[in-house]
């Protein structure tokens, strides 16, 4: 069975956590709800600034967990190689870049980062 797990991105801290967090959905509107981060002292969040990326339940070449958002790269050498965002589409986790979705075995990516750390990861692959 697969393992179901989120990590989160705080939009206004800009700070990722991979767990000591819930969520809560309370009432009917956003402001009745909130996600709350643990530690210490327990503190609300608007569920509007915070991002959810789901665990695709699959590991990288180094055994690192592969989740919505992260960033990948396959480099066969110098001239061939593949960078892109792991999406969900449609139906399947995906790793989507240079327009197009790449169904190349997970196994052989490497994570470099993700898209909300590491933004210019993207940006230097439209070069």
């Amino acid at each position: 069975m697969r393992e179901i797990k989120f990590r989160a991105w705080d939009k206004s801290t800009k700070k990722m956590y991979y767990e000591g967090f819930s969520i809560s959905c309370t009432g009917q509107s956003d402001s009745d709800g909130g996600v709350y981060f643990s530690g210490r002292i327990f503190k609300k969040y608007n569920p509007l600034e915070i991002e959810y990326m789901q665990f695709t339940g699959l590991l990288d070449k180094n055994g690192k967990e592969i989740y919505e958002g992260d960033v990948m790269e396959w480099v066969e050498d110098p001239e061939d190689y593949f960078r892109g965002e792991v999406v969900f589409e449609e139906v399947a986790f995906a790793i989507k870049g240079q327009d197009n979705l790449n169904s190349l075995n997970y196994d052989e990516f490497v994570i470099i980062g993700n898209i909300y750390e590491n933004p210019e990861l993207l940006k230097e692959n439209e070069k």
